[in-house]
């Protein structure tokens, strides 16, 4: 028996009224139904999501509460299986799939040897006019996490972080309030040296993004990268990434009992894919729709 359902689309977000609405209006073009996660936003961004009708399932948790991707994912595995689709599309709230994709969706979906479809990246930079073409492994990734094209099984398993069973113990460890306190011994003796690498990774970890990262994995098929392109809004507003890449550094310090002369280091990641430095901008392509 056909599915119903063919396609549904899904997000979680906090705070991200400044680009929500763009990637729901795409969203909206091409998908049968919307589930979305607002894990405690007090900036308007619930209002906005209760806007579109395809908005089939919303979520809201306390807001004010430390974001958690682990239950997130969790809820929108169960509300997929709620849906039963053919085809699953997993956003964040700062993508906006390239405005061709609806042209080709029937033809993309009706192919059964295709398990995913990844797009590539395009970073917007200060204005929804502009794109940054320098540094292509930060802002111009040829595959890029999300958004993710999936063909739905009820079996499909993800992965938040690594999906490496030794990056996921490393994150476990460094998350752990034993090493919090055995850091306060092994700074001083010099764990940040290569020699260490061992000690540094577990206590020193410099992925401090690693626990927002999250995937679905298929079960077969193949995989098909797309000359399609995901738009990045995160720093087409310079203020909106400011703000979100400093509650990343205080969600990074909280989990990963990092020390008071840590901070320092935390805040310079932070602030490191904001800097101007070899800046190069091109115009944004028409074909791309951006809104």
């Amino acid at each position: 028996m056909k599915n119903l359902v063919r396609l549904v689309g899904s997000l979680a977000f906090k705070n991200d009224a400044a680009v929500l609405f763009q990637c729901l209006t795409r969203l909206s073009e091409f998908c049968d139904a919307i589930v979305c996660i607002d894990d405690g936003s007090s900036d308007g961004s619930h209002d906005i999501a209760r806007q579109f009708k395809l908005v089939k399932k919303l979520i809201r948790h306390e807001v004010g509460g430390v974001w958690d991707n682990v239950r997130n994912m969790r809820e929108i595995s169960s509300a997929y299986k709620e849906f039963s689709p053919e085809w699953i599309m997993q956003v964040d709230p700062d993508d906006l799939v390239d405005g061709r994709f609806s042209a080709r969706v029937d033809e993309l979906l009706s192919q059964q040897h295709v398990c995913r479809y990844t797009f590539q990246e395009v970073t917007l930079w200060g204005s929804n006019t502009q794109y940054r073409i320098d540094k292509p492994e930060w802002y111009a990734r040829p595959i890029c996490y999300t958004p993710q094209l999936l063909r739905w099984d009820p079996t499909i398993k993800f992965t938040v972080g690594s999906a490496d069973w030794r990056g996921r113990l490393i994150s476990q460890l460094s998350r752990s309030l034993l090493v919090g306190n055995l850091k306060k011994i092994v700074r001083p003796l010099g764990a940040r040296d290569s020699q260490y690498s061992v000690i540094r990774n577990v206590f020193f970890p410099s992925d401090r993004m690693n626990y927002t990262n999250c995937q679905f994995h298929p079960i077969k098929g193949e995989t098909v990268n797309l000359d399609l392109k995901k738009i990045h809004y995160h720093f087409a507003d310079i203020s909106y990434a400011i703000k979100k890449h400093m509650n990343y550094a205080l969600q990074t310090a909280i989990r990963q009992n990092r020390l008071e002369e840590e901070i320092p280091e935390i805040v310079d990641w932070a602030c490191e894919k904001l800097s101007g430095a070899g800046l190069r901008l091109s115009p944004v392509r028409p074909e791309w729709q951006v809104l």
